[in-house]
């Protein structure tokens, strides 16, 4: 927890953006339907998006579908989020924490400004260029009291560190037993007590 500035502590809780508040999955498959034809259900599995398209359309995906289509500023706000964030805002530092590609920085806070969300910090991870392999940032590097995600692989991160996390339900993250489970947003905001 920090100090706010006026003297009281905050604590800082770090949530990811795509698919805890943010309708990414829903988004990328009705875009693939529009632009491709290309039906797919929910997923079942957190990179099944990826491994059901193919090479040629995940590349589409997050080159026009970024820059032309709106992949990481078109789609909706998840209902529940649109409610429940503006509530923990009230007594928590807010922070975003998002894995994205440097062309979707400006849809990001773009997208950010038009549902009305105002986080306290705003951090956007992607991969950095290194020697061989990239280097990629961990969302337990950024400090805060508690974390929500809906990652398997960052969930198991942030607990294996050590660190505060709720998983977001999702049909994708069945199989994932780190962290704790959290069904929706409401129930995220009765085990937080705000």
């Amino acid at each position: 927890m920090r100090s706010n500035g006026a003297g009281s502590i905050r604590p800082r809780c770090g949530l990811d953006l795509d698919n805890v508040i943010y309708d990414w999955e829903g988004h990328a498959r009705w875009l693939l339907r529009t632009w491709w034809d290309i039906d797919l259900p929910v997923s079942t599995d957190y990179d099944m998006i990826r491994q059901r398209i193919g090479r040629e359309r995940w590349d589409w995906l997050f080159d026009d579908g970024v820059s032309k289509f709106g992949l990481f500023s078109g789609g909706p706000i998840l209902k529940d989020a649109a409610i429940i964030l503006p509530e923990i805002a009230l007594t928590h530092d807010v922070v975003v924490l998002t894995r994205r590609p440097r062309s979707a920085i400006r849809d990001t806070y773009d997208w950010l400004h038009r549902h009305m969300i105002h986080p306290s910090e705003l951090v956007i991870l992607h991969d950095v260029p290194g020697k061989g392999d990239a280097i990629t940032r961990a969302k337990a590097d950024v400090e805060c009291d508690w974390y929500v995600d809906d990652s398997p692989a960052e969930v198991e991160d942030l607990d294996r560190r050590g660190k505060d996390v709720y998983l977001m339900d999702r049909p994708w993250n069945q199989q994932c037993t780190a962290g704790i489970r959290v069904a929706n947003w409401y129930e995220l905001r009765r085990m937080i007590n705000v």
